[in-house]
Parts: C-alpha cells; sequence; structure tokens
C-alpha cells in the first residue's frame, strides 16, 4: 500500500474525510450531554440524598486526620468507628498518636474512642470535629446507637439521620455542665423526625443519679 502526505504533512494510508458541518455540530451535542451526564452523576452521589444513582459509582472519599487521647498507663485505646448505617470497625491503637480514617463525603460518621479506665468514651463526628471530647462523646454516641440499633428505621428517618444538622447538637450539648444527662432517648426521636431544636435540650435534662 503506498503511503500519502497530508497537508500537514503527517502520513496515512487514506485522505482525510471531510466531516460534513452538521455531522460535527451532532457530534459536538452528545459530547456535551455525555459530560453533563457525568457531572450530574458525580453530583448525585457525593449527595446523601441520591442513593439510587449511586449504586454502580463509587462515592468519593474523605481522609480524616485525628490525634487520639493519651492512653494512660498500662491500657489501649479502643477506637470504634461507625460511618454509616451498617457494620462498625473497631481498632486497638496506642494513645497519644495520629490516625488516618477514611469516610464516605457527606456521611456523617461516629468516632469513640473508650480510655482505660474511663466509663464514657471520648467522642468525635466527623466531619464537625478533629479531635477527641468527653463532652462531643455523648453526640458521637447517639449517632452511632442511630446507625447501629437494629430499629427498622425507614428510609426517609434514615436520611434525617444523614441530613441532620450534627454541628448543632454538638454546640447543645457543649452548653450543657454535663451532656450525659440529657434524655439521648429524646434526641434520637426527634433527630429521625426531624424535629429536632436546639431549644428542647433543656428541657430533657434528666438528675444525677
Amino acid at each position: 500500500m503506498k503511503i500519502h502526505y497530508t497537508d500537514r504533512n503527517t502520513p496515512g494510508f487514506f485522505p482525510v474525510p471531510v466531516i460534513p458541518a452538521l455531522v460535527a455540530a451532532a457530534l459536538s451535542v452528545v459530547a456535551l450531554l455525555v459530560a453533563a451526564l457525568s457531572a450530574l452523576l458525580l453530583v448525585a452521589c457525593s449527595s446523601p440524598v441520591s442513593e439510587d444513582l449511586c449504586d454502580a459509582a463509587v462515592l468519593p472519599a474523605d481522609y480524616f486526620r485525628m490525634e487520639l487521647p493519651a492512653a494512660g498507663a498500662g491500657g489501649e485505646i479502643r477506637l470504634i468507628v461507625s460511618p454509616d448505617f451498617g457494620e462498625s470497625r473497631e481498632f486497638h491503637p496506642s494513645g497519644g498518636e495520629a490516625v488516618l480514617l477514611e469516610f464516605r463525603k457527606n456521611r456523617p460518621a461516629a468516632v469513640l474512642a473508650y480510655l482505660p479506665g474511663s466509663p464514657r468514651p471520648s467522642g468525635a463526628i466527623y466531619p464537625y470535629t478533629a479531635g477527641f471530647d468527653e463532652r462531643d462523646g455523648f453526640a458521637a454516641e447517639i449517632l452511632w446507637e442511630l446507625y447501629n440499633e437494629d430499629e427498622g428505621y425507614a428510609e426517609s428517618e434514615k436520611e434525617n439521620v444523614r441530613l441532620f444538622n450534627w454541628h448543632k447538637l454538638l454546640e447543645a450539648l457543649r452548653e450543657q455542665e454535663d451532656p450525659w444527662l440529657v434524655d439521648s432517648g429524646k434526641i434520637k426521636e426527634a433527630i429521625l423526625a426531624g424535629k429536632f431544636t436546639k431549644s428542647k435540650i433543656k428541657k430533657w435534662v434528666g438528675k444525677p443519679s
């Protein structure tokens, strides 16, 4: 086969075809539609509202670096991570070291650190807190319970948990002298129903046992 050269001096085995203007325009429209659909799918899969579109897609991950509290003498930390409705993960890292955790974006996650000799966990809620605090442990435990209690929640209730403003709850509980005296059952009911308001916290404070 004889090689010829195009008008750009590049070798070829056949003349460069001339694409009609209408065909080129149609191809451009198709390319734009494909790009738009891809962008829509990415946005949908980054949102906690659109579960159905994400079956075949991988939700983007977010890496969360956290400094663990000191474990104290003669003990290890029991670290529990609960990223969504599903199975929690448990680790036993050394105290005082940094851990790198991976979560799906737009999914709140409960992280609980049980220290030796402490009856209450220190806690954090991704992505609202980057460090552990015993006062935040109460809110993190509430999220963990909502994710792991076998209550047969409706999809709308699960969405209320995912979309809930956990930062608002963290702030409200930090204002309490002892957050652990607040009725966690009332808080969970309000979150599931989508009816939580910060002003209700004072009504749900119990007495020390």
